[in-house]
């Protein structure tokens, strides 16, 4: 896996005073809100997707016309085409309180960093007919990356003077981005098809997701766990059996890399995967493969259900990959490769009356070779919300995440050994929530922590 930011709980008592928050408010939500399920309906009733605990957490969304779809805020709707979007208003500060180092308290206040953030997600979902569904969804965001260009190629210049040599620029980039864009259609009611770039959940994990790193290009953000994560562009099948909720998925998912040249993708590396969905009782069970031109081969199995008396929700994946990314990169045969495994394990449960909420994963990650910095060995997350504090509009919520594999020697990836944090939430107007607390952060598990106070704002914002 591949993350860019960990964390850890902890029994800290400093952490459990403070308690848990908005980490269940707005992060949880999708457009699954806006525009229903993901499925498509034929005529006959007949349903393009199950929806199953392991495809519970897609934004890929939308759903055959309804009435009551007005209620949701969706600002345009005409016949079979809705449109509707996100506002993400937010900023936070870090201030450092105690570290391993000779700054003063006065240096770490007068260096205190603000991030601000402001992202605008806009959907579309038309439907011209009941078997095809065609769905996109695009945005801008804040902080733009600022590439700096210099063109010296006077042919390029035409209308510049023969002594000119060269044009030196700035550019905004990577301010836009198409997350998805799909479309839906199926074949005699059995076999439904989706091609384009669209999000694959195929894992069941919350924190982590093995199984859904195999086709993604992005991994699951374990501070942001609910944030959509990149999918690739690929065709994929579903097949569907008769008076069961047991299917098939196939996928065709091109390479990524594109040659500048032909501005076309190496047919040889178009990877293929397959898995199958089967409910058994109160569980469902998912096994399925991934193969690549010149890279691992790649076996899972997923399992979710829930236990004492259908209370606690719970759910597993584990990968098996013959050989690591890096010895596939020095040797493309298929001898002397490692036996790769990957892991995973968690469970929730959420107490309606007090509304707190609690999650918790391990991962086990045997990969010596690729991004051992990140999940390398044994790995835990989890989480507590609170929903309300007593009878007042306060929330809280603690979380964190030890990855216990890491150590000094991967510092410089910028990855963290282990962080814990809490907050405390207060909205004293519905368009202005403010939270405060503690952030707790170690390089390497030996070494002192860092301990930081994180304030955080969102302004106005959510669906329209």
């Amino acid at each position: 896996m591949k993350q860019t930011t960990k964390f850890l709980l902890t029994g800290t008592a400093l952490l459990m005073l403070m308690a848990a928050t908005l980490y269940a408010e707005d992060a949880t939500s999708s457009d699954d809100d806006l525009f229903g399920d993901d499925t498509i309906v034929d005529a006959s009733g007949n349903s393009a997707e199950n929806t199953s605990p392991a495809d519970a957490n897609t934004t890929s969304t939308g759903s055959t016309l309804k009435t009551a779809d007005s209620a949701h805020g969706i600002i345009f709707q005409n016949g079979s085409v809705k449109v509707g979007g996100t506002f993400t208003m937010s900023a936070y500060t870090l201030t450092t309180l105690y570290d391993d180092s000779d700054n003063s308290f006065k240096d770490n206040v007068y260096n205190s960093a603000i991030v601000p953030t402001a992202t605008g997600e806009l959907t579309v979902d038309a439907r011209p007919s009941q078997t095809l569904r065609m769905f996109t969804k695009f945005g801008m965001k804040y902080p733009y990356a600022i590439n700096a260009y210099t063109v010296t190629n006077t042919q390029l210049l035409p209308t510049l003077p023969e002594t000119a040599l060269s044009l030196s620029s700035t550019a905004i980039v990577n301010s836009f981005y198409v997350k998805e864009l799909f479309t839906d259609f199926s074949l005699k009611d059995r076999a439904f098809f989706r091609f384009g770039l669209h999000t694959v959940t195929w894992g069941t994990g919350y924190f982590f997701s093995p199984v859904s790193d195999m086709i993604n290009t992005t991994a699951i953000d374990p501070e942001n766990p609910t944030a959509q994560v990149n999918g690739a562009l690929n065709l994929r099948t579903q097949i569907t059996f008769a008076d069961t909720q047991n299917c098939i998925w196939a996928y065709v998912i091109p390479d990524t890399t594109l040659n500048m040249q032909t501005y076309a993708y190496d047919a040889r590396k178009t990877a293929l995967a397959v898995k199958g969905d089967i409910l058994l009782g109160d569980w469902e069970l998912g096994l399925g493969c991934f193969y690549k031109y010149q890279n691992a081969p790649k076996a899972m199995i997923t399992a979710s259900g829930s236990i004492i008396n259908n209370k606690v929700s719970v759910f597993a994946e584990g990968v098996y990959a013959y050989g690591s990314k890096q010895e596939w990169n020095a040797d493309s045969s298929w001898t002397d490769k490692t036996n790769v495994f990957e892991a995973t394990a968690g469970a929730s449960y959420y107490w309606k009356t007090p509304q707190i909420t609690f999650a918790a994963q391990y991962l086990y990650d045997s990969n010596s070779d690729d991004d051992a910095y990140t999940t390398k060995g044994h790995n835990v997350a989890g989480t507590v919300s609170f929903g309300k504090i007593g009878t007042t509009d306060v929330t809280a919520n603690v979380y964190g995440i030890f990855y216990l594999g890491k150590d000094k020697n991967m510092a410089a990836a910028n990855q963290y050994a282990g962080i814990a944090a809490a907050s405390i939430s207060y909205a004293p107007i519905s368009e202005l929530t403010m939270s405060a607390g503690p952030y707790v952060t170690w390089t390497a598990l030996s070494d002192k922590p860092t301990v930081a106070l994180k304030i955080a704002a969102t302004f106005g914002g959510g669906k329209f």
